[in-house]
């Protein structure tokens, strides 16, 4: 996918975004009408709901590849009895590799709470311009991104424009670990990402998992370069 892409400019309530993950994992499709009742609690004009409901079409679309090794795993009725931090996990990741925008939004969080504790949202904007270039877009997409941040929990609003970052999401399914890192080696310039270097790149400053690579994997795939020393890629 195009990093440059933003394609989304309307937020989405989480537990409407667990409510269509549920959908889809269940093998069902997604109901317009069934999506609009549920986001009217949330969002009162129609058109803005059109937007939210188109995004979460591309959810599905976009990652049907991913959706579908997920879902030899997980269906959706084992989706609703995951810990909490567990389905937050995929849908950061099918919220990310829908829009690259999310993913670069959370890299640049996790680089400033690196060296500060708190983020105003005219900072964030600025250095994501500096990616996207100055324009609506990317405007409409950070107003988009920032209330679905707060509310999955990845950032907390201390007072309004200033953020600070929340706990991180710690998850013992080691497919799930697996699916971040294939979320980050999809997204970033590299194909590969060595197993040194996992948790030492800013992506996985919001996770808190383990790779073993003992393990067998799902999505990735381990090559050795020596003895103790490998790198993951993605498989095919």
């Amino acid at each position: 996918m195009n990093k440059k892409y933003l394609g989304i400019n309307q937020p989405i309530p989480l537990s409407v975004l667990e409510f269509a993950l549920h959908t889809i994992l269940n093998g069902e499709s997604l109901d317009k009408s069934k999506l609009d009742s549920r986001l009217k609690e949330y969002i009162s004009g129609e058109n803005r709901r059109n937007k939210a409901i188109s995004h979460i079409n591309l959810i599905q679309t976009n990652n049907q590849y991913l959706l579908q090794e997920i879902r030899k795993r997980i269906d959706g009725d084992r989706f609703l009895r995951l810990q909490e931090s567990d389905r937050k996990i995929i849908v950061i990741c099918l919220l990310a590799n829908t829009f690259p925008v999310f993913y670069e939004t959370m890299k640049v969080l996790a680089m400033v709470y690196k060296v500060q504790q708190l983020i105003n949202s005219e900072s964030l904007l600025l250095k994501l311009s500096a990616i996207y270039g100055s324009n609506r877009g990317i405007y409409n997409a950070v107003n988009a991104v920032l209330p679905m941040l707060v509310d999955i929990g990845l950032i907390n609003k201390v007072k309004p424009a200033i953020f600070e970052k929340g706990d991180q999401f710690k998850t013992q399914i080691p497919f799930l670990g697996e699916i971040c890192v294939y979320t980050d080696i999809t997204l970033s310039t590299s194909k590969t990402i060595l197993l040194d270097d996992i948790h030492h790149r800013p992506w996985y400053d919001f996770f808190d998992f383990t790779v073993n690579p003992d393990n067998k994997f799902e999505l990735l795939k381990l090559s050795e370069l020596r003895q103790g020393y490998g790198y993951l890629e993605v498989k095919g």
